[in-house]
């Protein structure tokens, strides 16, 4: 028996945090499971997950992504701000 993977594709701003992962790129699987390096800012921005949409809810994300106060444009801002942000303090250092 096979087991179907459910695809998930990254809508949010590029090279999130300093990883590497693009808009638009997908993923066969849990972002968690295909991504490991992404756990940390997975775990500490609950909004940063919320950029993964399943491949079938893509058209509508896309959408939403354009659309000033929806919530996932909201989470894309909010994720570019912290990982911007990120990039800094490491610039810092």
């Amino acid at each position: 028996m096979e087991i179907k993977r459910k695809a998930f594709v990254y809508v949010g701003p590029d090279r999130p945090f300093g990883l590497p992962i693009m808009r638009n790129t997908i993923l066969a699987g849990e972002p968690e499971d295909v991504f490991p390096d992404a756990w940390t800012p997975l775990r500490e921005h609950r909004n940063f997950r919320k950029l993964f949409v399943p491949v079938s809810e893509l058209a509508g994300a896309r959408a939403a992504l354009k659309k000033p106060g929806t919530p996932l444009y909201l989470f894309s801002q909010e994720i570019k701000k912290a990982s911007d942000d990120f990039k800094a303090a490491r610039a810092g250092k």
